[in-house]
Formats: C-alpha cells, structure tokens, sequence
C-alpha cells in the first residue's frame, strides 16, 4: 500500500521492505516487490498533490483486535481553494493563515465541534482577490475526524466564591518562600484571587509563580507604573463562557484521532502529562484524558516547529537545502536529521517519547528545538518560544492557559502580526535594524516571495469561482457555483483489475 501526502507519513501494515530517501529535491520511493519507482518534484504541474510517498513497516496482524462499527463514508469534491500552509509567500502571510485558521477552531469549537486533525494539508491559504493584492486568509478544511457533542460545561474559574484572608496571605507567605526575588511585592489581590478559585494554596502558589516567570522571560512583562500585576497581565481576566464537553466520548481501546507528526504529547500517549501540577486536596491521581481545544491547539504548534525546521524560505521547493543530498550526508546536518526523525518521521512510541522529554523541562525546546530553526524564520522565534511554553503551562496546570488555549494562541499570533505591521509609517522609521525586520516580515523585495505570488496568481485564479465569492464583495463568506447544466448521474465506474488501486491513506488514527 501506498501513502501520498503532503506531510510526514503514516502507519502501514507492511510485509516488504522499502527504501525512501531524498534525490535531486524530491522524495524517491523504491519498492522492492515491483521495482517501482515514484519520483515527484514540488515544481511539478500536480506538486500541490501528495508531495510525499512514505512507507513504514510493521508486522501484520493475524486478527483484527478492533470491533467493527458500521459507517458511511461521503466526500465533497470541489476545486482546491488555495495551497496549504507550507507554501506561504511571506511569514507575516504563515502567522496570519495561523491566525485565521486557529478562529475557525475556536467558532466551530463555540459550536461544539472539536476539528481532532490539525495538520498542515488540512490549513489553506485562501486568496481574496485575482491578484492576490489583498492579504490572504486561513481557512481550517477536512472534518472527516471532526466530533460534535451536546454535552455542555462551564469553565467557572471567576465565579464568585468567598476567599478567606487566611488564604490569601497562605499564598504571599508560599510565594516569598519559592522565590528569590521579591515577586510577592508585585502581585496583586486579583491574581491571588483568581488562583485560589481554581486551587489549593499550595498549587496557587506554584502556578502564579510560574505564570509571571514565563511572561516575565518569553514576553517582557515587566511591573507596571504602579508596580503590580493583576490578572489582565497575566491573560487571566477572560470571561467564564460555556464550552463544549467531549468527557463522555472516550476513545474505544486506545485509539486516537489525528495525523501522527502534528498530535500533541497527551493525544498520543492516551493520558494526562505527568507534568500535572493541578492536585487538589485529597486528588492525587491525574485526571482521565479526553481530546479537547487544547490538544488540536498544541498541533497547530507543531505544524508552525515542522515548517521552521523544514523549510528555508517561502513558497514551494523550497526544502532546506540540509535536508537534500549530498548536505543531507554531511555530519554537521545530523541534529536537525536526528531531531526530526524523532519528532516527526519516527514511529509512534519514539515521537510519544521525544515530545514527553521536551515537556520535562520546557526549557529544552529553547535549547535543543530552537536553534535548528532555519535562519529564515528568525524573527518567528520569540513568537514559538511563547506559543511553546504557554502551552506547557497549561499542561501543567489546566487552569486558564488550558481552558482558553485558542484565545492565549491567537493573542500571540495577533502581537506577532502588529509588531511587524507594514503600514504608512514604514518610510519614515529611522531604525534600520527595525526596517529590515518588517520588510523581511512581509516579504518586501524578497525574490522568493514575488515568485510564490506569481505562482499563486497564476495556478489558483479558478479557484476563486469556489471560494469566497463574488469578486465585488471580498471577505464574505459565501459561495458562488457554477450554472447547473444538464447532467445525469452515473455510478463509479468499475476498477480494471489490472490497473493500480488509488493509493490509501492510513495516515489518520482510528475515529472515534
């Protein structure tokens, strides 16, 4: 069986042997029972289709351990609305679609609906003019994995509950204690208030303790004018609101949904992260785990780190050139090799494994991730560091940071955005350093850019009779088809038996 995908591969049952490698810029796969060869290039006619053919091997099963649940299997064809992720024509355009992509989660999520497959085929840039003059948006595609519950919950972290003062100076005293510094002296009632409603002293403690250590180091938070924190600093002034509740869709013997490269740690594991500081008096086992908003918001995470590691610039062929022979045989190459098999290419156990060691302590990713990134996305780094250890302090803590994962990663990308924003002022900067930053956001006098809008305008002008329609009103939602022309419909032709089968995708784990 054969896999072709734009991203990582998938798990395949597999009694032969294969080979896949790297070879003039494209990925070569050979296999040994037809002598076969499949070769495409990311400058091929069809490149925005399965970029990638990966085998993997495993041993076949004599029986199949999962009982079968009957299921109807529909598709909508329609033509394709613009080109993935990864073939971005600047970064600001790959924060932005980030963006767009992660606001479809969080409406479809308001809805009840959980998306569970986060990857990088499933978040298009969709254009929105011919011209591709105004900026793109993001859109989130591809459902097939997607859950809907009626089930409903509260996430009731600011109800209104008496706090004792005794508790609350608990807290100060705890505070003064875990920490060298003064950090006692600036935070403010609320932030002890609001922690308290979730925790224990203790665990309060711990958590408004490494909440301003994070935003102090990743974000610049520094006192303000009159010298104390309150919750607005720290993003915990948000509204309880209603949210879906999936804890009565449990995952049937252990099987997850999603693409494996892009599932978050907890998603593959099947369990909570050991990293769990949120014990209340008299809990001391980790909560059951359940897919929710937080998990998917972790992939997005991972599409932006495999993207950074992988490419060199935007728009298509433009993988690192460490990553293509002969570099790819060079020594100085083999950490990023390494990093990415065991992140990404590596079978399921090994990536739980990798991911797990990154979270304990998050500080490796700074140290072992990071530096890796191509020199491209330089100005995206302070950008990943704070996407990465917000979520490591939700995993830790599943207060604010967990429940509200969509809003703390979309404010991230937003302040990314405006930081880099090119507008009239652009001419009258006098920071070079500062210039150079927001032309190289946006992509200005970047030869690669010009060449991927080119492409962009000349392969996906169609696509705009689909998707966002008509061209006198940019931005709406609707959708335009064509006039409705005589036709009958006719069942699927059968297969020749003597032609290849359509190439299976088992990339997904099992729905559930």
């Amino acid at each position: 069986m054969i896999s072709r995908t734009d991203t990582p591969g998938p798990v395949q049952q597999r009694s032969t042997p294969r080979r896949n490698r790297m070879e003039d810029g494209a990925r070569v796969v050979e296999e040994d029972l037809t002598g076969a060869k499949r070769k495409r290039h990311e400058t091929d006619d069809d490149a925005q289709n399965a970029l990638h053919i990966n085998y993997t091997c495993i041993f076949e099963m004599e029986e199949d351990p999962v009982p079968i649940i009957p299921r109807v299997h529909t598709q909508l064809l329609m033509q394709g609305p613009g080109p993935c992720i990864k073939h971005f024509s600047s970064l600001r355009e790959l924060v932005r679609v980030t963006r767009d992509c992660e606001e479809d989660h969080k409406k479809l999520h308001s809805n009840n609906v959980l998306h569970r497959d986060v990857s990088p085929a499933n978040m298009i840039i969709v254009p929105q003019d011919p011209l591709w003059k105004e900026p793109a948006k993001g859109r989130l595609v591809d459902f097939d994995h997607a859950k809907h519950t009626t089930q409903e919950m509260n996430t009731a972290f600011t109800r209104e509950e008496p706090i004792s003062e005794d508790a609350v100076k608990l807290v100060l005293s705890m505070l003064q204690s875990l920490t060298s510094t003064k950090i006692s002296e600036h935070i403010g009632h609320d932030i002890i208030i609001a922690a308290l409603r979730v925790f224990p002293p203790h665990t309060a403690s711990l958590y408004i303790r490494m909440a301003i250590e994070m935003r102090e180091q990743y974000f610049g938070l520094a006192p303000p004018d009159d010298g104390v924190y309150h919750c607005i600093h720290l993003g915990w002034n948000k509204d309880d609101r209603v949210i879906p509740n999936f804890n009565d869709h449990q995952a049937r013997l252990g099987f997850r949904s999603g693409t494996l490269p892009y599932m978050s740690y907890e998603v593959l594991a099947g369990a909570t992260h050991p990293i769990y500081y949120g014990l209340r008096d008299g809990y001391y086992d980790l909560p059951t785990f359940f897919h929710n908003a937080a998990h998917d918001v972790d992939s997005f995470n991972w599409v932006l780190i495999h993207i950074c590691l992988t490419r060199k610039g935007p728009g298509m062929d433009m993988h690192r050139d460490e990553l293509l022979p002969p570099s790819n045989e060079s020594p100085e190459t083999k950490p990023l090799h390494t990093l990415l098999h065991d992140l990404f290419h590596a079978d399921e156990r090994k990536i739980k494994e990798t991911r797990l060691a990154l979270l304990l302590p998050p500080t490796k990713f700074d140290d072992e991730v990071v530096p890796l990134f191509h020199p491209y996305f330089k100005l995206l780094e302070p950008m990943m560091k704070q996407l990465w250890h917000t979520m490591a302090l939700a995993y830790r803590f599943r207060a604010f940071e967990y429940v509200h994962a969509q809003d703390f990663a979309i404010e991230i990308l937003e302040r990314t955005e405006a930081q880099y924003e090119h507008d009239a002022s652009f001419n009258d900067i006098k920071d070079t350093r500062k210039r150079n930053d927001i032309a190289m956001f946006n992509g200005l006098g970047n030869d690669d850019t010009q060449r991927e809008i080119r492409r962009q305008v000349n392969h996906y002008q169609r696509a705009l009779t689909v998707f966002e329609r008509p061209l006198d009103a940019l931005g709406q939602s609707s959708f335009t088809l064509p006039e409705d022309t005589e036709s009958e419909s006719h069942p699927a032709p059968k297969r020749d038996p003597e032609s290849p089968g359509r190439p299976q995708n088992s990339r997904k784990k099992a729905r559930v």
